[in-house]
């Protein structure tokens, strides 16, 4: 689990995050991403350097969260499955928190680890960053 505290309020920090195909505007790594419009929704996201494609399908959402589940991606882990969400804090900012749970490909417990510690890492900076007053 990974969070960060962003200055935006938290209905302004939905707004960026939480239309499930809008990770392509606030996660700096993402080239783009398509929405098959399915119910539940699928998105293939595609890295900029084209390298990596993820498959990833929508498994909940309520008012300030969403989870999903990779159908593909190119990190060494089975049932993967995440959630963002954005909590109010009392001061009228918000707290951004990423969690995933997975099983590690046999001996590949610390390259998924850090693989998706670097996601999460660096798609919170950018969070962050974007609502930095």
């Amino acid at each position: 689990m990974a969070q960060c505290r962003c200055q935006g309020s938290p209905a302004a920090v939905w707004s960026v995050i939480g239309p499930f195909r809008a990770i392509a505007q606030w996660r700096p790594a993402i080239g783009s991403c398509a929405d098959d419009h399915g119910a539940p929704p699928t998105r293939t996201l595609v890295i900029k350097d084209g390298a990596a494609t993820f498959v990833e399908i929508q498994t909940a959402r309520s008012e300030r969260s969403y989870s999903y589940a990779f159908k593909s991606a190119p990190v060494p882990v089975t049932h993967y499955a995440s959630t963002i969400k954005v909590v109010a804090r009392p001061d009228g900012t918000s707290t951004v928190t990423w969690s995933g749970a997975y099983t590690p490909d046999l001996g590949q417990a610390s390259a998924a680890d850090a693989a998706l510690a670097g996601i999460y890492e660096t798609g919170l900076n950018a969070i962050r960053q974007r609502f930095a007053k």
